[in-house]
């Protein structure tokens, strides 16, 4: 049977364990983040000299492209999904922080409920007066590295598609190329408007800035559903 003492250990003991397994995926996120684009020039690499020369060697550049372009997207979300979880340690986990202890499922649901019910501008309005202007930008600094090591192949693909099409210029050549640089222009799009680095450097503070906002207006609300016996066998099992 658990003493008063021990029960009001566990949640503390369920902090820390979150703790860590947060940090865990903050780990593997950023490995997933480098290697990943280091494994698709690689493979594609291995492609140019195994294919025989052809057709199949001329949809590699826009293929290589096109893989490269989800894989950006694909990397944005981890990076900021990352970005989520630095803010929400540093809001609700830390020390420092004032606001009681939800666990990360339910502190997700609000996160998603709050930015759901504004739009962007009343977002950013909120959460001016929970950002530190001294702490932006912040750590996102490795991105323009990722970024490169998107841009360096997708440039290098370019070139083989046009010398490609130097050495068989045919009907199909025609075809790969222009899907080549329409493959590029999707890419440099992607590039330099929604994940340009000057929108990528905020993204820590931001999210724990929209944390604070979440965390004050949750902790303003009356609990919901636990009645007045409930309510005072929780304060009891607090004490």
């Amino acid at each position: 049977m658990n003493t008063p003492s021990s029960a009001a250990d566990e949640p503390n003991d369920l902090r820390c364990s979150e703790y860590e397994s947060l940090r865990e995926e903050l780990l593997q996120n950023k490995q997933y983040v480098f290697e990943r684009p280091l494994v698709i020039i690689a493979a594609a690499g291995v492609a140019a000299i195994q294919l025989p020369e052809g057709a199949s060697v001329l949809a590699l550049p826009p293929l290589l492209i096109s893989v490269l372009s989800v894989n950006l997207w694909f990397t944005v979300n981890r990076i900021r999904s990352n970005a989520r979880i630095v803010g929400y340690i540093a809001a609700a986990l830390e020390p420092a922080n004032e606001y009681s202890w939800l666990g990360w499922e339910n502190a997700v649901r609000l996160h998603r409920k709050w930015t759901k019910a504004r739009t962007p501008a009343r977002r950013a309005s909120d959460i001016k007066p929970y950002q530190d202007p001294e702490a932006m930008p912040d750590a996102m600094t490795f991105y323009p590295m990722v970024l490169f090591l998107h841009i360096v192949p997708v440039v290098f693909a370019v070139i083989a598609s046009g010398f490609a099409l130097g050495n068989q210029c045919s009907m199909t050549g025609i075809a790969m190329f222009v899907l080549t640089i329409a493959t590029c222009g999707v890419f440099a799009w992607l590039a330099l408007r929604p994940f340009h680095p000057d929108r990528m450097i905020y993204l820590i503070e931001e999210q724990r800035a929209i944390w604070l906002a979440v965390l004050h207006e949750h902790s303003a609300r009356p609990i919901a559903g636990i009645s007045g016996a409930a309510s005072q066998r929780c304060e009891g099992v607090a004490k």
